[in-house]
């Protein structure tokens, strides 16, 4: 009986990749009962459609997974994960199959690394038969907060914190088709896309010169590389381009508490260009 997280693992398929270091998350499903109540108070229930999904908290060390967020076009689907395997090595490992990146969170901060957090969807939900995790990637891979820069609108502006989200807007789908293989009847049939939503907030100690409150304020972009430490050091470029302002309160501090400002943006919907990587 498994007591601490060193008997867990998380990877994909089918060559059973690691996913980058995993810091935690999550591998199951929803679902929900409707109660079908009568006279004399008898109750039956119905069991609703199978949702497999599941989350993952990493440190960025590549961008494997990175490539399975955006898609090509505004009406298709990311790059589908053929399985995601999770849970506790060789005692409740859960399988998904077809799975796709419903959201992803890039983040850093003074002190910390890049983060990178994941939610997903997916068609398919078995049990596991992976019995050993694979291979961790190196130390050496994960991009610090020292050797990071951030420009807004090409300016600095002493950034402290900052986190970009992109959402697909996924949904599962099923039908009243005739579905005869046991334990699968429930499961979803399809998935389709939503509208695609970046956004990005931004702590900082200096108050950007954003004017928020213009009649049509100007879009800015927001840029973020930073360094890994193997000994071709590769860089980690991210820009969110073309984003609106929508607010930025300012910190009201007491004493030697100190000042920012923290800002809010978003970007088009379905603008494909407005969240970018690179690694190299």
């Amino acid at each position: 009986m498994p007591f601490i997280g060193l008997d867990c693992a998380i990877q994909t398929g089918p060559t059973t990749a690691a996913f980058d270091r995993v810091s935690g998350g999550e591998i199951g499903f929803d679902q929900s009962i409707e109660h079908l109540t009568g006279v004399a108070g008898a109750d039956g229930v119905v069991y609703s459609m199978i949702e497999p999904k599941g989350s993952v908290d990493t440190f960025l060390q590549s961008t494997s997974l990175l490539t399975h967020v955006t898609r090509a076009a505004v009406n298709g689907l990311p790059t589908v994960i053929t399985t995601i395997d999770g849970g506790v090595l060789g005692e409740n490992m859960i399988q998904h199959g077809s799975g796709y990146i419903n959201s992803c969170k890039l983040s850093c901060e003074v002190g910390g690394v890049v983060k990178a957090s994941y939610e997903w969807v997916a068609l398919d939900y078995t049990a596991s038969a992976v019995t050993t995790a694979a291979a961790q990637l190196a130390n050496n891979l994960l991009l610090a907060w020292h050797g990071a820069s951030v420009l807004l609108d090409g300016a600095t502006y002493s950034c402290q914190s900052w986190e970009s989200t992109i959402e697909n807007g996924l949904k599962l789908h099923t039908s009243l088709d005739a579905k005869t293989v046991s334990d699968t009847q429930r499961l979803p049939e399809s998935v389709t896309p939503g509208n695609q939503k970046v956004s990005l907030t931004a702590e900082f100690k200096a108050a950007p010169s954003i004017d928020f409150t213009a009649d049509n304020p100007v879009s800015v972009t927001f840029a973020f590389t930073a360094v890994n430490t193997e000994s071709s050091a590769k860089t980690f470029a991210h820009t969110v381009g073309a984003l609106h302002p929508v607010s930025m309160p300012q910190k009201i501090a007491a004493g030697e508490d100190e000042v920012t400002w923290s800002i809010e943006l978003e970007a088009d919907y379905n603008d494909l260009t407005a969240w970018t990587y690179t690694l190299s």
